[in-house]
């Protein structure tokens, strides 16, 4: 299947975010909300961008009922417990603002938008209504040509960003595996407007529960990784043996796993993990060190095993250096809708084929039904909290690069430390998905070294790199400075209806055409 992308600049913010779990809303509504707040028409209105984010957050949340002239006031614009809307009706008025705005940029900018936004006279709640897609005019701000034309499936998904309150675990490493075979990816550019904030964003977070980190293998009783996550030892299994990497092998902690996590256990073992009953995101982590030299020659069909989750095949013969791409070389494999039997426990059984069954870490988090959860990665060297309370994690899944701290100020976010800090030069970073289903892509970029006070901004040079995804173009010839319009801007671009790799992997390549690539923030989640 085609992937659609689509483009979504800004030097403001983009926020998409989730119904209720058990009812999540549907991804093109997110997108929908993305691109009227970034459009020229809103761009001119930044009360009312406030007032439609607000009410949308409320919706996509599920939570219509608090939509009332004293919570907007109180809540939104800070106004004092003892406001009175009989008294002051400056709600009401930008409300009728609001749908004014929006009937004026659907008559023009979004002529073309399969989705409508409206908010009813005398409700606050917005209305998302589907009309059919039709045919592009000049009047549609294009930068390219779209080379895959249909319209938005009614699909319900999730994309989740920075009010998320929930910690997001997300996990990584090195990988050298790519994918190619598809065309050519067109964009539609949004014009970016000044707005707050710059990064995707839910209402609702992953939901609240127990965590669970093992080290396979490790003795010591609980370790703290380089993100502040805690990894308990070895336990609750049966079989198999603990066994050390050979010194010197690169070690797993870039998934999350610290530096013990050269240890494994090893053989026909199993495990029996006690959890609450719920929905659970299994993440399991490898790393083949013993077959195959690491020079060159590769290490497959030498060690063969299926995994078992609860009496279930969940991997059948799995090779560890087929799947990660090479030897020595960290793995991780993510399972959503994952529970409990019956009695409480999350049975996993490793039967070895060909030679032993191996096992570097275990990782049961609570997930989403259906979809990973997000993952949100900031390439600065620890973790960040936003002001809104948002979370991300701190660099990793890359491979390449270098890590540059500046600190510049940086427009049209309050996220300014997420600008900050990039990772420069050519790159690539594999973030572990599952195999099936379609994801979203959301890349934050700012030009922080060229430009009036930067350390470039003697240079006559400018920067130009392309983004790939799984072996498909992303951006060509891309120029922060162009797109966002000038340097120490805050930019996104979004990408829609991406397919992982049959591996379950979404490889981006950063590849310089002059000067160095970079990037500034990386977002994934699941359609």
């Amino acid at each position: 299947m085609r992937q659609k992308v689509s483009v979504f600049p800004s030097s403001g913010q983009a926020e998409i975010q989730t119904k209720d779990p058990a009812d999540p809303s549907s991804g093109s509504e997110s997108i929908e909300l993305l691109k009227v707040l970034q459009s020229r028409t809103f761009a001119r209105s930044p009360r009312l961008s406030r007032i439609l984010d607000y009410v949308c957050r409320k919706y996509f949340a599920g939570q219509t009922d608090q939509l009332k002239e004293y919570t907007i006031a109180v809540e939104l614009f800070g106004r004092s417990e003892g406001f009175q809307p009989r008294d002051d009706s400056s709600i009401r008025v930008d409300m009728n603002r609001l749908r004014k705005q929006l009937r004026k940029y659907y008559r023009a900018e979004g002529k073309q938008d399969p989705l409508v936004i409206s908010i009813p006279s005398g409700q606050y709640a917005p209305v998302f209504s589907r009309r059919e897609p039709k045919p592009t005019t000049g009047d549609l701000p294009l930068a390219a040509d779209l080379t895959s034309s249909k319209p938005l499936h009614p699909r319900r998904w999730w994309i989740v960003g920075v009010l998320g309150v929930g910690l997001l675990a997300a996990v990584g490493g090195l990988f050298f595996l790519g994918w190619s075979g598809r065309g050519p990816v067109g964009t539609v550019a949004i014009p970016a407007p000044s707005l707050p904030g710059n990064a995707v964003r839910v209402a609702q977070s992953p939901p609240p529960g127990p965590e669970v980190r093992i080290l396979s293998g490790v003795s010591r009783d609980r370790s703290i990784d380089p993100f502040g996550n805690v990894w308990l030892g070895d336990r609750y299994f049966t079989g198999g043996s603990s066994v050390k990497s050979p010194a010197g092998l690169p070690l797993i902690f870039r998934y999350g796993i610290t530096a013990e996590g050269s240890y494994a256990r090893e053989g026909d073992f199993t495990y029996h993990i006690p959890l609450q009953p719920g929905v659970y995101e299994l993440r399991l982590y490898f790393m083949e060190w013993m077959y195959g030299s690491g020079d060159g020659a590769g290490g497959e069909n030498y060690r063969i095993f299926d995994v078992f989750i609860n009496g279930n095949l969940l991997l059948s013969r799995f090779d560890i250096v087929t799947d990660a791409g090479g030897v020595r070389v960290p793995d991780v494999k993510v399972f959503t809708d994952i529970s409990p039997a019956s009695d409480g426990l999350l049975h996993m059984k490793f039967v070895s084929r060909q030679s032993k069954a191996i096992l570097s870490g275990i990782e049961i988090l609570p997930g989403l039904p259906g979809k990973i959860r997000p993952v949100r990665v900031a390439c600065r060297s620890t973790p960040y909290t936003g002001p809104d309370g948002a979370v991300w994690s701190a660099d990793r899944f890359f491979r390449g690069g270098r890590l540059a701290e500046r600190h510049a100020p940086i427009s049209g976010t309050p996220d300014t430390a997420l600008y900050q800090s990039e990772r420069y030069g050519h790159f690539s970073y594999t973030i572990p998905v599952t195999n099936h289903g379609l994801y979203t892509v959301v890349l934050g970029f700012a030009e922080t070294y060229f430009g009036a006070g930067n350390p470039g901004e003697g240079s006559k040079s400018e920067r130009l790199f392309n983004v790939l995804c799984n072996g498909q173009i992303l951006l060509k010839d891309f120029s922060i400075v162009q797109a966002s319009g000038g340097a120490n801007r805050a930019l996104i671009r979004a990408f829609e209806h991406i397919e992982p790799s049959p591996q379950g992997k979404m490889v981006l390549d950063f590849v310089p055409v002059r000067d160095y690539a970079c990037i500034n923030t990386i977002q994934v989640v699941s359609e």
